[in-house]
This record gives C-alpha cells, sequence and structure tokens, in this order.
C-alpha cells in the first residue's frame, strides 16, 4: 500500500530592502539585489526613462532586458554594476557613463541624448550620454575626446545631440575651453 505523507521545503529568497517587490529566489541574483540597497537610485535610473543611458528599454540592454518585469529589471542593474565596477582606467568612456549617471540621476534637470560625431562629410562615432544643463559641455567634451582619441580618431566638425541641436567647431578646443588641461579639469569635476 502506498504511504501519502508531506514533506517541508524551504527555498532561500532574496528580498530588497528599498524595493519589496525586488526578490528572487535565485542565489546568483543576491549579490545585484545587494547592490541595489547599496545603490537604490540605479533601481530607479533603469526602471524609469529618465536616463538616456540607462532606462529600461535603452539599446545598451539586450532585448529580453527590455521589459518591465523585476526579472528584467535585475538583469539590467547586473549589467550597469558590471559596467559601473568594471577594472581598469576610470577614463574608460563605458565606466566615465555609469559613474556619471549614477553621481547625477538625481540632480536637477538630468536627462540624456544620442551624441553624434560628424567630420566634413559623414557622421561618425555616436554614442548616448546622461547630462544636466550645468554638465553639459563636460560631457560634451568627454564625447569628443573619446571621439579623436580612442579607436575611431575623425576629426570633429560638428556634434549633434538628440538629431537636432547642432554644435559646430572652430579650431579652438571643443569645449570652447583654451586647451586639452582645461578640458580635464573641467572633466574631473563630474
Amino acid at each position: 500500500m502506498m504511504i501519502v505523507g508531506n514533506r517541508t521545503v524551504t527555498i532561500p529568497t532574496y528580498q530588497s530592502e528599498h524595493f519589496p517587490e525586488v526578490y528572487s529566489e535565485q542565489e546568483c541574483e543576491a549579490e545585484i539585489i545587494a547592490f541595489i540597497d547599496a545603490h537604490p537610485s540605479v533601481y530607479r535610473m533603469v526602471t524609469e526613462s529618465k536616463s538616456e543611458v540607462w532606462k529600461w528599454d535603452s539599446s545598451e540592454y539586450y532585448g529580453y532586458q527590455r521589459s518591465q518585469t523585476v526579472q528584467a529589471a535585475l538583469s539590467r542593474v547586473g549589467h550597469f554594476k558590471n559596467v559601473y565596477e568594471k577594472s581598469g582606467s576610470p577614463e574608460n568612456i563605458w565606466r566615465w557613463r555609469a559613474h556619471f549617471s549614477y553621481t547625477h540621476y538625481s540632480d536637477k534637470g538630468f536627462t540624456g541624448g544620442f551624441f553624434q560625431q560628424h567630420d566634413e562629410k559623414y557622421p561618425r562615432g555616436g554614442l548616448s550620454f546622461d547630462y544636466t544643463p550645468e554638465t553639459f559641455r563636460a560631457v560634451l567634451a568627454r564625447f569628443v575626446e573619446w571621439c579623436e582619441t580612442g579607436s575611431l580618431r575623425f576629426p570633429t566638425h560638428r556634434v549633434t545631440v538628440k538629431r537636432r541641436k547642432a554644435i559646430i567647431f572652430d579650431e579652438q578646443w571643443k569645449t570652447g575651453v583654451d586647451s586639452v588641461d582645461q578640458a580635464r579639469e573641467l572633466l574631473s569635476k563630474i
């Protein structure tokens, strides 16, 4: 004769202190949830649409990460965390963007857009950035520096932001400052 019984199974769950809807039964996501609790604005950044770089439907993410589910949000935070904590130089453009967005997310006027470099003939490098009215010039300087000293290395004639705002440069350094050293000093303040 068959014996019918009951068995209790304990499944550990990991839940955010700040966002009770964020929980997982996957141990591999516990570190991401701990990161969310240590950096609550990151969760807001990846679930809202204020950040051009890190918003929930950003091109920064794979298709499966671009949904409104908690699992997709955890995946986006995991991606942000990997970029934010990336080893190497703090000047790395990807790491710099993550630190910049995290630092300024709560600032007044925080927004973002796609920056596109153009030389005399063609559109060249392009990358999304977040900025505020006060930090726009420094972000522009960082973008142009990346375009001209990174792997792209095309001279910048103009930059468009959000495909609307055109900035035309002369032979002076690209942000209106007198030298690359002044541009780097401006960048170090953000």
